[in-house]
């Protein structure tokens, strides 16, 4: 990455940031339904947003899956299924089991009316509702940001279930300058929390691994994506 390009990113990151708190306040509480309460056109509106299936940080997830040859993947908080849309664009993993699982119905639905068959469960991703080492894979994409109490037992209750690897796709990077959780609530009642970089991997150093390494690549709102690749 060139000096300018450097530049440029941590100030769209700033950017972002700025736009987190000004959409925050700090008298709106946390509601785990947010989506179950969300209209139609809400739901529209996401997937038309975030579910381009060939974006660059979208291609990495399946080059890693390939890499871990896994035959079977928790898309954990899979909304809308989109991660499957993904996978269905390779020849490979069009072929893995999937299991999606999200805690709202109305995104279940959604899910299922999009590809009708889908394995769907509903429930908690921290108190995920399978045995341990259920899944060779399990992907977490944009969604630890989102969790109203953190990251930790939702990583941990991943690395449970998962036989081979956990790969953690962050919408907002953890980044060097913020305290270790910057809480944010959306005025709709939506978790948007940030992370300090070191806090995190500092974190990711005490799981029962073998353990961890970064990749990065163009992101979906034009900053930055970190991957993280926990190696079971």
């Amino acid at each position: 990455m060139t000096i300018t390009e450097s530049i440029r990113q941590k100030a769209l990151t700033a950017i972002l940031f700025a736009s987190s708190i000004r959409r925050s306040d700090p008298q709106v509480g946390v509601s785990t339904t947010y989506w179950d309460n969300s209209t139609r056109n809400d739901f529209e509106h996401l997937v038309n947003h975030l579910g381009k299936t060939d974006l660059p940080e979208r291609r990495k997830i399946r080059e890693l899956l390939k890499w871990r040859n896994a035959q079977s993947v928790l898309d954990a908080g899979c909304g809308s299924a989109t991660e499957y849309a993904s996978y269905q664009k390779d020849p490979i993993l069009k072929k893995i089991k999937y299991t999606g699982l999200d805690l709202s119905s109305k995104m279940l639905a959604i899910a299922q009316e999009r590809f009708p068959g889908l394995n769907l469960t509903r429930g908690e991703l921290k108190t995920i509702p399978f045995p341990d080492k259920s899944f060779d894979a399990v992907v977490l994409r944009h969604v630890l940001e989102h969790q109203p109490d953190g990251y930790v037992d939702v990583v941990k209750e991943s690395v449970r279930v998962a036989k081979k690897c956990v790969i953690i796709d962050f919408f907002h990077a953890p980044m060097p300058f913020i305290p270790e959780i910057v809480h944010l609530n959306d005025k709709k009642g939506f978790a948007n929390n940030w992370y300090n970089r070191e806090a995190f991997q500092d974190f990711l150093d005490t799981l029962l691994i073998k353990g961890w390494f970064v990749t990065k690549c163009s992101g979906s709102a034009k900053q930055e994506a970190v991957i993280y690749t926990l190696l079971i």
